[in-house]
């Protein structure tokens, strides 16, 4: 026995989904019984943290024997971003915070390919190396 999803719930469902994006929303304004008297187009606000539109990072070198150098310009908080090191199967090889706005990783890993992530609260940037 199957069960079927009434088209009201569904189209419901679809107007909530819409109503979370970042689309535009129209607004209405109701008189006292109950008419409609206008309609107002409205963008939703969205909040970004001015550090995380502002921070850029350099990793260097690509070709790595024992040190990746992470540096920015930009001011860092402590414990704002935090960095994983992941190997070419996916599995965190080396995990830590970037403290300061010149890093250094110690890097005592085997040869081969790797993906440096570093994370924020709403952003990610990825940045490959080879190990030598």
């Amino acid at each position: 026995m199957t069960k079927r999803i009434p088209t009201s719930l569904l189209s419901l469902c679809a107007l909530m989904a819409l109503a979370d994006s970042n689309l535009p929303q129209v607004q209405f304004q109701y008189d006292a019984a109950g008419n409609r008297i206008s309609r107002q187009l409205a963008q939703p606000r969205l909040f970004q943290s001015p550090v995380l539109q502002q921070t850029t990072f350099n990793v260097y070198p690509t070709i790595v024997s024992d040190i990746i150098n992470i540096t920015t310009q930009d001011e860092i908080v402590p414990d704002e971003f935090s960095y994983t090191i992941t190997n070419v199967s996916g599995n965190i090889v080396l995990s830590g915070n970037v403290l300061s706005q010149n890093t250094q990783l110690q890097v005592t890993l085997p040869q081969g390919y790797y993906i440096l992530n570093i994370f924020s609260a709403s952003e990610q940037y990825s940045f490959h190396f080879l190990k030598n």
